[in-house]
């Protein structure tokens, strides 16, 4: 809470300063909220492909998988510090029995499967002349953040048994590093893959139809829905406030006005809503499940 706070303040004090309200509000009611739902409801279909993705690498049922992804994302919404990837094992355990390891194994082949997938969106840019849509430091950054991911986690399933027996006096360490590689065998790599490109393609065309919808006046291409894309991601990614709030809209924000060239207020309502369309429907997911009636399992 004190986090949210924190972060809340320096944002309330970023839009006295730079935002006129009746612009603001203007900018809101050009956007329909039936616009707002509809791409809510196409970013439920990213969920499902990540719950089937899930499912197929945690082998369990698709409902299941479905719950488990609800609940990362959704509390990802509310905790700061990526915390909701945490409390997901947790609730795992304890709802339905998955075990902590195998839900961080599993975490880790997701998080490969993601870079490889970003990695190629980057390439993409940089092939089409992304250097004129986003700023060579944000693609260094991102470049660099998918080659250290990239070949940590290679690094990770190939000498994770060599680490453990090296550098572990603790025999639970080290069994637990021993059962971490048995975990991240991925027997239907075919099936992941496709999952892990239908939902960044779907991710895509979320934040391509939500900046068309919301931005209705401005010519959006597919390559600035890309950008934004990669800008989000980095947003959410990054430990820090629920959801990325603040990076996200500070990043949207600032392509749409310095790329696209539109006013502070008409950015930072579409920025808002697009992350309201994003995050919201997990969140509420994520609370249903939690707060759902049901025998408890002892962990």
């Amino acid at each position: 809470m004190a986090v949210n706070l924190i972060i809340l303040f320096f944002a309330a004090r970023w839009m006295i300063e730079n935002i006129h309200l009746v612009e603001l509000g203007r900018a809101f009611n050009r956007i329909s909220l039936l616009s707002l739902v509809a791409v809510a409801m196409i970013n439920m279909i990213v969920v499902v492909l990540f719950a089937y993705r899930l499912a197929t690498l945690i082998e369990q049922p698709f409902s299941v998988a479905f719950s488990v992804a609800c609940l990362g994302a959704g509390l990802n919404g509310i905790l700061p510090f990526r915390l909701g990837d945490v409390t997901r094992i947790y609730y795992s355990k304890r709802f339905y029995r998955i075990s902590a390891t195998q839900l961080i194994a599993v975490s880790f082949a997701e998080k490969l499967f993601d870079l490889t997938a970003l990695g190629l969106m980057v390439s993409l840019l940089l092939v089409i002349g992304g250097g004129n849509l986003i700023g060579g430091g944000l693609v260094a950054t991102l470049t660099s953040m998918l080659i250290v991911g990239v070949v940590g986690l290679f690094f990770l399933f190939r000498h994770a048994e060599g680490v453990a027996s090296r550098f572990c006096a603790s025999e639970f360490l080290r069994t637990a590093i021993i059962s971490l590689k048995h975990h991240l065998r991925i027997r239907r790599k075919a099936t992941v893959s496709l999952a892990t490109g239908g939902m960044w393609l779907t991710n895509l065309m979320v934040v391509y139809v939500g900046l068309i919808w919301f931005l209705p006046l401005t010519d959006i291409s597919l390559m600035d829905a890309t950008a934004v894309l990669l800008i989000v991601a980095l947003a959410i990614a990054v430990p820090g406030a629920p959801a990325g709030l603040g990076i996200f809209e500070a990043g949207v924000v600032s392509y749409l006005t310095l790329v696209v060239h539109l006013g502070s207020e008409t950015a930072l309502a579409a920025a808002f809503l697009l992350h309201m369309a994003i995050s919201l429907p997990t969140i509420i997911l994520a609370l249903a499940i939690i707060l759902k009636p049901r025998r408890m399992l002892v962990v």
